[in-house]
């Protein structure tokens, strides 16, 4: 009685891991690169240690750089990312610390003066720290 109770058990969980968990399809992942591929296109001018898919905000949701050039409507112009408004972007990477220095305030300090600054001429996307490193 108890192996065919196991067993009903096994083909349900099976069946059920089958539903929900399926694999992509050949035609999904074939759209997924497509999609994929006019992004990275669309902001080929994205300097090069920045990705698409680097998150740039954490919080409930984790909001991407692509996401967020979306949201600005970016495009690339003459080799350069600009928003909607043609104001050239910019990225800001806050500095991470897993256990901060003496001189944190002093740092962090100067990432302000320098967003401020940066935020004169340019449309200013600040990339945060990811809070399970600090």
């Amino acid at each position: 009685m108890r192996k065919i109770l196991a067993l009903l058990l096994s083909v349900l969980l099976a069946a059920w891991l089958v539903a929900c968990c399926r694999s992509t399809t050949k035609q999904d992942k074939q759209s997924l690169r497509t999609m994929q591929a006019q992004k990275t296109a669309r902001f080929d001018c994205l300097p090069e240690d920045i990705r698409l898919e680097q998150v740039v905000s954490y919080g409930k949701r984790s909001v991407t750089v692509a996401e967020t050039l979306d949201a600005m409507q970016a495009t690339c112009e003459n080799g350069r990312l600009m928003d909607k408004n043609k104001k050239e972007i910019r990225f800001f990477r806050v500095a991470c610390f897993g256990n901060p220095p003496y001189n944190y305030d002093e740092i962090r300090q100067r990432e302000q003066e320098e967003i401020a600054r940066l935020q004169e001429s340019y449309c200013v996307i600040v990339i945060e720290c990811d809070p399970m490193i600090q």
